[in-house]
């Protein structure tokens, strides 16, 4: 995965970090109830073990809103991991998921 130069203004410690993926105006990620309860279900599953804690959430029709509080490193690789899994699930979307377009700091 693409990594971004980040100043991280926590220096290690844990903080809080708003994550977006990019915002597709003519492609759908989520098109049934069936796919947002699959993309709420990954957003719980990858937690245990990530080291970060997810604050909120908001899946939108054509993408996602995450909000985790943690260190930088653990946060960007827990975002990784959901973004890879939400690309399989949703075959034929693969770039939407890449990497996260829109990465806050909230020191």
């Amino acid at each position: 995965m693409k990594r971004f130069d980040f100043q991280d203004p926590f220096n290690g410690q844990r903080g809080c970090y708003h994550f977006s993926s990019s915002h597709q105006e003519t492609k759908l990620l989520f098109r049934s109830k069936k796919d947002f309860i699959i993309g709420v279900n990954t957003l719980a599953l990858l937690l245990p073990g990530s080291g970060v804690k997810n604050i909120a959430y908001c899946l939108m029709d054509n993408h996602i809103h995450i909000l985790l509080s943690g260190r930088l490193e653990d946060c960007l690789n827990y975002y990784d991991r959901v973004t890879h899994r939400l690309a399989h699930y949703s075959a034929g979307l693969p770039a939407l998921f890449c990497a996260a377009s829109d990465i806050q700091l909230f020191p």
